[in-house]
């Protein structure tokens, strides 16, 4: 039978992480000020032991991402041509995102519009709806085309540019998208639009960005 118990609270850099708590089933032992001096220094000590293991986790992270990252990036092709090489970046960050779907569109600078070259997961479908795009389009492509930075979509369903491409995106069994401009690592000159999707509400981690776009540019 629990007779007392003496909980405290755990902080970390201000933040309620969760409680330590002790009890008593001796109704003649009753906490004292020295019980709660015990357990609030045990309460100091399990917060910098839980920064520390936050610290490490990220450190961890950071190295098997990069580790990863650079098996991605030495990857052998088998061949040299362009569409092989695109593919096997989108492969690679499609990866790196844990994406579903995804593709690679060029620029074509006398027409001003985009054009499908490598997808991965869509049906004709999907290739001859986005066929051509120029910066007048309200999908996620158009839109990094025209504004030359990542757009993300969080959910297609609930932004209202996306509203004309529902349609495709519930038959092609997408829910989220990003894409964003690849840029030539020299001059700045816009080569095209890698976008990922994802089949349900998602947003990429800063880090699976940051990634996505060194192994993007490193190919």
């Amino acid at each position: 039978m629990l007779d007392e118990g003496l909980l405290i609270p755990l902080y970390v850099d201000g933040e309620a992480v969760g409680t330590i708590w002790v009890i008593s089933h001796d109704e003649s032992r009753r906490f004292d000020a020295e019980d709660l001096r015990v357990m609030t220094n045990l309460g100091n000590f399990a917060e910098a032991a839980y920064k520390t293991l936050q610290s490490l986790s990220t450190t961890i992270k950071a190295h098997q991402d990069t580790t990863r990252l650079n098996e991605l990036n030495t990857r052998p092709t088998g061949t040299s041509d362009l569409p092989s090489i695109l593919c096997a970046i989108l492969d690679g960050i499609i990866e790196l995102q844990k994406a579903d779907l995804g593709d690679v569109q060029l620029y074509d600078e006398a027409t001003g519009t985009l054009k499908i070259v490598a997808h991965r997961g869509f049906d004709r479908t999907f290739v001859d709806y986005f066929a051509t795009m120029g910066t007048n389009d309200s999908s996620a492509f158009g839109l990094a085309l025209h504004s030359g930075t990542r757009i993300i979509i969080e959910d297609v369903n609930a932004d209202p540019d996306f509203e004309p491409h529902r349609g495709i995106a519930a038959s092609a069994g997408f829910r989220a998208v990003q894409a964003a401009p690849l840029l030539n690592r020299s001059s700045g000159k816009l080569l095209g639009v890698l976008s990922t999707d994802f089949r349900q509400p998602h947003r990429s981690s800063a880090d699976e960005l940051r990634l996505s776009d060194v192994l993007a540019a490193g190919r």
